[in-house]
């Protein structure tokens, strides 16, 4: 079963959303804003990006890290 969603835009916005919707080759604005959503679900929170960080940091300071000229050399 599928629901409609309303929003309220200006003007200027609404234009903006259309114009992307078409560059980007989406059929609609509906498929955009979909992609959009789906793509923000992945998206990792702050909290997981300062969390990474702090385990890289240890991770480097300990000597765990592996120094790279080029990203050939990780391979």
């Amino acid at each position: 079963m599928r629901q409609a969603l309303c929003i309220s835009l200006p003007v200027a916005e609404a234009k903006q959303i259309k114009l992307l919707t078409k560059r980007r080759g989406y059929e609609n604005v509906s498929a955009y804003v979909k992609y959009l959503f789906k793509a923000d679900a992945e998206l990792i929170s702050e909290t997981e990006l300062l969390q990474d960080a702090r385990i890289a940091r240890r991770e480097y300071k300990s000597g765990k890290v592996k120094q790279a000229n080029s990203l050939a050399d990780l391979l």
